[in-house]
């Protein structure tokens, strides 16, 4: 099954990181925690959409190489979220923000601010914390699949549509990110199906263990051709 990047962030960043971040910034948690929800989604956009080409693909790799980006981070976050280390990170995640936002960074910026109810400083400030996060997830997954820029290309877009429902309005068209149709949806359902059957098949499952993920799957698809459309979002 695709992993979701967003969802493996979030699971690193938990209230004890948020309250870190919080301290400081001399913000409240709960405008740390809803920057950070919004912020999480907007950077792997860019990153997705930077990656939708193969020189984009190749650019984020070189990134991912001459930053290190490989997930380790995540193995002290206490250091880089307020604390000895964190000069330094904010420091590469304003250039990471930089190459992948230009001139759309201060938009996206007055965004969050906006939605979160934190100021600007502090929410660029959360960018900057945020960003090699982002990176260092992708370069995780990247490293650990030894991925070709068409493959991380390929990658990125599948997680296109946890993007897509996490971002806030007009977050999309300012990042040039391009928010999934229903065929993209169909496919995507599809894809999980092969590869749930597929895995169960491999391990050597009875007939009725192959088939019932299947026949779940298939009617989440049923229902998402009923009732879902694409997002008027943007």
């Amino acid at each position: 099954m695709t992993a979701n990047l967003l969802d493996m962030l979030k699971d690193q960043i938990g209230d004890a990181e948020i309250s870190q971040a919080g301290s400081f910034l001399g913000a409240e948690n709960s405008g740390v925690k809803s920057a950070m929800g919004i912020a999480l989604p907007s950077i792997l956009g860019s990153i997705i959409a930077t990656g939708s080409t193969a020189e984009g693909s190749k650019g984020l790799i070189d990134i991912i190489k001459q930053g290190k980006y490989d997930g380790s981070v995540f193995d002290n976050l206490g250091s880089v979220l307020g604390g000895d280390a964190t000069s330094g990170f904010l420091n590469s995640g304003s250039g990471i923000l930089k190459s992948l936002m230009g001139n759309k960074l201060g938009s996206v910026v007055d965004i969050i601010s906006s939605v979160s109810g934190l100021n600007k400083g502090s929410t660029s400030t959360i960018m900057s914390m945020t960003a090699p996060l982002v990176m260092g997830m992708v370069g995780k997954y990247y490293k650990s699949k030894s991925l070709d820029a068409m493959g991380l290309s390929k990658f990125l877009n599948s997680q296109s549509s946890y993007v897509a429902d996490a971002l806030p309005a007009g977050m999309g068209n300012l990042l040039g990110f391009s928010i999934p149709n229903m065929g993209d949806k169909v496919e995507a359902a599809a894809e999980i199906a092969r590869e749930t059957v597929a895995e169960a098949t491999g391990n050597g499952s009875s007939l009725w263990k192959r088939v019932l993920p299947l026949v779940l799957v298939l009617g989440a698809l049923y229902f998402c051709l009923l009732y879902t459309s694409p997002s008027p979002r943007d």
